[in-house]
């Protein structure tokens, strides 16, 4: 008996060691992906609206910085990381750059800034897009749906006037 509980508590635990080790494996075998010559910028933005007919001015800056490697589970790529926060410390529960216009008891409304990889220069994401989302309170799951403009309007009473928004840098990888 205490033989085959050995034999069986053997098998699971190579089992469990199996995820592990090819993950370890991973990590060893592939290359790093080339790094950034550029690690680090400041980026902007202005954002102007009408709420309830008076004017917002929403200015901040986005911050990215490079955050090393990480490996894609299962594929055994390894890409870069970037990490970005606005300069002002407004959190988005979204994501961390994206700009609150409208806070309530049920609803947030944030403009979408777009992607550390697209300000940094980085070929994993080569197009910035910009769109406002609605999160319902309480916050739950990662779908938070696009908001067109009439939607905004005439719901929540905000107009887009404008924004403005930095041009991304040209990086090298080496």
């Amino acid at each position: 008996m205490k033989k085959a509980l050995f034999i069986v508590l053997v098998i699971l635990l190579v089992l469990a060691l199996v995820p592990v080790s090819i993950h370890g494996c991973e990590c060893m075998v592939f290359p790093n992906p080339p790094m950034p010559e550029i690690t680090y910028g400041e980026f902007p933005f202005k954002l102007v609206y009408e709420k309830n007919g008076e004017k917002i001015v929403v200015e901040d800056t986005i911050i990215c910085k490079f955050d090393g490697v990480k490996i894609i589970s299962g594929h055994g790529k390894k890409v870069r990381k970037w990490k970005a926060y606005l300069d002002s410390g407004q959190k988005s529960p979204s994501s961390t750059y994206s700009a609150a216009l409208l806070i309530d008891d049920t609803n947030a409304i944030y403009f979408s800034l777009g992607s550390p990889y697209y300000y940094m220069g980085d070929g994993n994401c080569t197009l910035n897009f910009h769109a406002f989302r609605l999160h319902k309170y309480p916050l739950g799951g990662h779908l938070y749906p696009y908001i067109g403009d009439i939607e905004l309007l005439i719901t929540y009473g905000i107009k887009l006037i404008s924004f403005e928004l930095s041009a991304p840098i040209v990086n090298t990888f080496k």
